[in-house]
């Protein structure tokens, strides 16, 4: 994980995080959660790094990232998806892919431990929707 979030300062050069290659950036990260299904931190870097690029293409990309491995461990997984909701919402001035992070969560991460405002983001974002 180390070497991918330092591939883009290498010696004698850098390379911003908008000119990675995101279809290769999903594949590490993809193969991290895999080696390491309970580490946060594949997510943490999509939802927080990699998706706060200033691309829209590619946020989405990594966004939906973020939404498919959600489903794998959403109990665990919901802080990088509400994030992502955010980010949809207020970067990507897309309420729908917004409301879809956020149905997810109050529809599949069902814990003890997720908060209530994590469970009720929808309700705000449909508010937003004027619905």
């Amino acid at each position: 994980m180390l070497w991918l979030q330092a591939f883009d300062n290498q010696p004698g050069i850098s390379i911003p995080f908008r000119d990675l290659d995101y279809g290769l950036v999903i594949g590490w990260l993809d193969a991290i959660l895999t080696l390491a299904p309970r580490s946060q931190y594949p997510l943490l870097a999509a939802s927080r790094l990699y998706a706060e690029v200033p691309a829209p293409v590619k946020q989405r990309q990594m966004l939906e990232f973020v939404y498919q491995r959600f489903l794998d461990d959403p109990n665990r997984r919901w802080p990088w998806l509400a994030h992502a909701a955010v980010l949809a919402k207020h970067r990507l001035a897309d309420l729908p892919l917004a409301l879809r992070f956020a149905q997810a969560i109050a529809s599949h991460a069902t814990g003890n431990d997720v908060p209530h405002w994590a469970k009720q983001m929808h309700i705000f974002l449909l508010e937003d929707m004027g619905e």
